[in-house]
């Protein structure tokens, strides 16, 4: 596995763990949860602020102008002071819904520095289309199967039917909840092949997005190599050119030194 895919696969990570946390804040603010997962949301929280931190310090440790670094990314540097612990050794624990607004900020400034990396993924191939075509789907199955079930299958509610849905169109299938109408089998069908046709069209996006990244980035450096090839033999037979021919060379290298400059 090459750099590119790696790099792409942690922005990725990054994003999912910002997600994650938004997740947890928001289930604090909107639901009411057991302290057993209030801990596994602090656990959270504290994995991210580990992974985030040691993110900053290690782009940090290799910027050339450390101030400059510094003075660019001052909400990056705020997002990974520990509030909680300040807060927990102040005593100040019952500001909850402050801690809470924190974690959110984290997620946010997580979520900032890498969703370009997302959004140039969903824009490549239209998958961004076809992305929400199967979140409706998925969304109008839940809505049918739970139509066809309610009778006489054992779906009892609508997170029943959204969990079926989801689970039918990843084609994971657990198998804890199935149709037994017709209909119903005929939607779970619908839902199969719709999620085997996204499931392919991902796969190759993600194919297609690494390709378009590795020729982008070997396009230059192939017409910089070719310039500086044509410049070297330009040089090495410098006293038999003609003034055209030495006008063109002075072109040539001024060119590059433009280009690298701007670069």
């Amino acid at each position: 596995m090459n750099l590119t895919k790696l790099k792409f696969l942690y922005e990725l990570t990054m994003v999912f763990l910002a997600l994650l946390v938004a997740v947890t804040v928001f289930r604090e603010i909107f639901m009411p949860i057991s302290s057993y997962e209030l801990k596994i949301h602090a656990y959270i929280n504290k994995a991210v602020l580990i992974i985030f931190a040691v993110d900053y310090f290690v782009r940090l440790a290799v910027a050339k102008d450390k101030k400059h670094f510094i003075k660019t990314h001052i909400p990056e540097l705020i997002a990974i002071i520990p509030f909680e612990s300040i807060f927990q050794l102040a005593r100040l624990v019952r500001l909850v819904y402050l801690i809470r607004l924190i974690r959110l900020f984290r997620a946010i400034i997580i979520f900032k520095k890498y969703y370009k990396t997302v959004v140039s993924l969903f824009q490549t191939n239209n998958l961004h289309y076809v992305t929400i075509a199967t979140i409706a789907i998925a969304l109008l199955g839940a809505v049918g199967i739970q139509h066809f079930e309610r009778d006489t299958g054992n779906i009892k509610n609508f997170g029943d039917a959204l969990w079926w849905s989801v689970v039918t169109i990843t084609t994971v299938g657990y198998g804890d909840i199935s149709p037994v109408t017709t209909y119903g089998r005929i939607l779970a069908a619908f839902l199969m092949i719709t999620g085997i046709g996204f499931l392919g069209m991902l796969t190759g996006t993600i194919a297609t997005y690494f390709v378009d990244r590795i020729l982008k980035k070997k396009k230059p450096q192939t017409l910089d190599a070719k310039l500086k090839q044509v410049i070297i033999s330009k040089i090495e037979k410098v006293e038999s050119l003609d003034k055209q021919e030495f006008d063109e060379l002075l072109e040539l290298i001024k060119f590059c030194y433009t280009k690298n400059k701007k670069n």
